[in-house]
């Protein structure tokens, strides 16, 4: 799963040009998913759907990436959903998972914490405020969670890391 998450820039740049260039399933497209394959190793696998692709290690650990809904499955499945804002990026494994929202007011983020903190991710918790931007952390078990909010852009993210 490193090597996956090693990856993510590869393939986050990757995906914006073929997102940029509005590539559909083409040759191209596959030319992109086998050199990707090929440095994830001779037993990865990346499939590019449209707005998302996902890439599967030689050990069967899959991430997701791109997407622009609330994700399920896997991680995503520890996170207490955010009814704010909007989805714009999503990567999702069996242990970690990051979804990235904007359009979400202060006063949504400070509700969504209190949701975290009701779903017990209270143990070694804290918060970060400084003029640009606000942070909560807490530990729930084996999972850690961090919802970053960002005051100029409205922007939230929320991290997730599980040690199942």
């Amino acid at each position: 799963m490193k090597k996956v998450v090693a990856l993510f820039v590869l393939i986050a740049i990757t995906m914006g040009m073929m997102v940029g260039c509005n590539n559909k399933q083409n040759g191209k497209e596959k030319q992109i998913e086998k050199a990707i394959e090929d440095v994830v190793s001779d037993k990865g696998k990346v499939d590019i759907d449209e707005n998302k692709f996902s890439v599967k290690d030689e050990d069967g650990d899959e991430a997701t990436f791109g997407q622009t809904t609330w994700p399920s499955g896997k991680a995503a499945d520890l996170i207490p959903k955010c009814e704010s804002g909007k989805v714009i990026g999503v990567v999702n494994s069996v242990d970690a998972c990051v979804v990235t929202l904007e359009g979400v007011s202060e006063r949504e983020y400070e509700a969504y914490v209190n949701v975290v903190k009701n779903a017990g991710y209270t143990t070694e918790s804290g918060e970060i405020n400084v003029a640009s931007a606000k942070t909560y952390y807490g530990i729930k078990g084996q999972t850690t969670i961090c919802v970053v909010y960002t005051v100029k852009g409205s922007y939230m993210a929320i991290t997730l890391d599980s040690e199942k």
